[in-house]
């Protein structure tokens, strides 16, 4: 193991060498092991694994390297792809739509409101006239 104790504060924390991290981080998004198993073969806490690929995972250059091993797309996932890119788009126009209605609702109260005198907005709590 690449690491060293070092007393702080009346407990033993272990240091580690930027290699020892490297490797610990590459072998797990290789993703043939868990970090569970990763952690163990190395004698270390597997939430260190995440902490290290969060810390300094672009450090490190693994994200990348990873990236480029990556095969490539099938037909079937491209179309997949492509379909829930489709989705994405149609959705996010819903939204907007959906937006820009409630805004108008919005603005329709208002004027009912200034120009007829008529409160349209619902007032949770208050009481009704009797009549």
């Amino acid at each position: 193991m690449d690491g060293q104790e070092t007393k702080e504060r009346g407990s033993v924390h272990q240091k580690y060498g930027w290699s020892f991290k490297r490797q610990v981080v590459k072998d797990y998004l290789e993703g043939n092991e868990s970090a569970r198993e990763i952690g163990k073969r190395y004698g270390i806490k597997n939430q260190r694994i995440f902490d290290w690929i969060k810390h300094h995972g672009k450090a490190f250059g693994l994200c990348d390297e990873l990236r480029k091993q990556e095969a490539p797309m099938t037909t079937e996932e491209q179309k997949e792809f492509e379909r829930l890119r489709t989705e994405n788009a149609r959705l996010q126009e819903q939204l907007k739509l959906s937006e820009m209605k409630g805004k108008a609702l919005e603005i329709m109260v208002e004027i009912a409101k200034e120009e007829l005198g008529v409160d349209i907005r619902k007032n949770f709590g208050a009481r009704q006239p009797k009549k």
